[in-house]
């Protein structure tokens, strides 16, 4: 122990420069040092701000080739697509058209044939009062003929 105890003298005895002072030389060249490695750590960070710029700038091209390559394969499809409705609404719209033609003849011949049927019986009913007229006064004159005769 005692041993051990002496060893500790010595070790606190050498050790006095721990207690000294630094001097402004000290702090000149302990401020340096610190500056350096600033400066290192700096570039350092800069260096590595540059390279994931780079990188990120990178994928985010790459990103818009792909996306852009997406959105034109998706607008030619759909492009396409609308082309075809376009068609097919084209064929439904002439098909309507088609429908409401039929649909005002259906609806309207036989309206057009009962108009002409009533003017053609209407013709014929004057036509039937002039002959009967005509007829009346053929009997007329022939009873008057008759009468005169007898």
């Amino acid at each position: 122990m005692k041993k051990v105890l002496l060893l500790a003298l010595c070790f606190l005895i050498s050790t006095t420069c721990a207690f000294a002072e630094l001097s402004q030389s000290d702090f000149e060249k302990i401020q340096s040092i610190i500056d350096k490695s600033v400066e290192k750590v700096e570039k350092s960070i800069d260096k590595s701000e540059t390279q994931i710029k780079e990188y990120v700038d990178l994928k985010i091209d790459a990103l818009d080739k792909k996306l852009t390559g997406k959105i034109d394969a998706l607008d030619k499809k759909l492009t396409g697509k609308i082309e075809g409705l376009d068609g097919r609404l084209n064929q439904l719209f002439l098909l309507v058209i088609a429908l409401i033609a039929l649909i005002a003849v259906a609806v309207g011949m036989p309206h057009i044939l009962v108009a002409r049927q009533g003017k053609e019986i209407q013709s014929l009913n004057q036509r039937i009062e002039a002959l009967q007229q005509e007829i009346d006064a053929m009997r007329h004159e022939m009873d008057e003929r008759n009468i005169s005769t007898s």
